[in-house]
């Protein structure tokens, strides 16, 4: 757990820990394996599909972000001062976001790529940990696993950019074929019809 992020947390009142409950930015939190994502995913691809399953996961994790990335924004200012430097992303709602990911154990979080008009961001990570759990208890899959992880860093990219974004995993390690996971994210563009 990073002491860092979990200082800036409680200095900034945005997070409690009382009577058995966690608060993070007013909302309910609760620690879960990324074997439970993983098993999720299952069932509900047994009853709906595997794209379904896969959109379900991503849209769990994208909310999840933007609430924060929300709060962020109402905020800007005095997080920003909390986060001195900016190396990896040059903004620092990415990389208060980058800190809140490595704090509930999605990983280091990279930055290959940002650029902000149009909003195109490639992100990686060598420890995701449904990758690491997948290839644990399943062993290589076919396809990215990184369901909640890609719509965890894409409410990131909207929250902060403002922008909706399409959101691909070109790149898995549950593959066996990467040594990382690579995300990219590219502002929807409105074409006329």
């Amino acid at each position: 757990m990073s002491i860092l992020v979990l200082t800036k947390l409680l200095a900034m009142k945005e997070m409690e820990m009382k009577n058995g409950r966690i608060t993070i930015f007013g909302r309910s939190a609760i620690f879960l394996p990324a074997e439970m994502m993983i098993k999720l995913h299952e069932l509900i691809e047994k009853e709906s599909g595997e794209d379904a399953a896969d959109r379900i996961i991503r849209d769990m994790g994208k909310e999840q972000t933007k609430g924060g990335s929300r709060k962020y924004l109402e905020r800007k200012r005095e997080f920003a001062s909390m986060v001195k430097k900016v190396p990896h992303t040059g903004d620092a709602g990415m990389e208060m976001g980058r800190d809140m990911l490595k704090f509930i154990g999605m990983g280091e979080i990279d930055t290959s790529k940002v650029n902000r008009n149009p909003v195109h961001v490639i992100l990686t990570t060598r420890n995701s940990p449904y990758a690491h759990e997948y290839l644990k208890i399943r062993g290589k899959s076919r396809k990215p696993v990184c369901h909640h992880l890609k719509g965890l860093l894409m409410g990131i990219v909207e929250g902060v950019g403002n922008v909706e974004v399409e959101a691909n995993e070109i790149s898995c390690m549950a593959t066996g074929i990467s040594s990382e996971c690579v995300f990219e994210f590219r502002e929807k563009i409105n074409r006329p019809r």
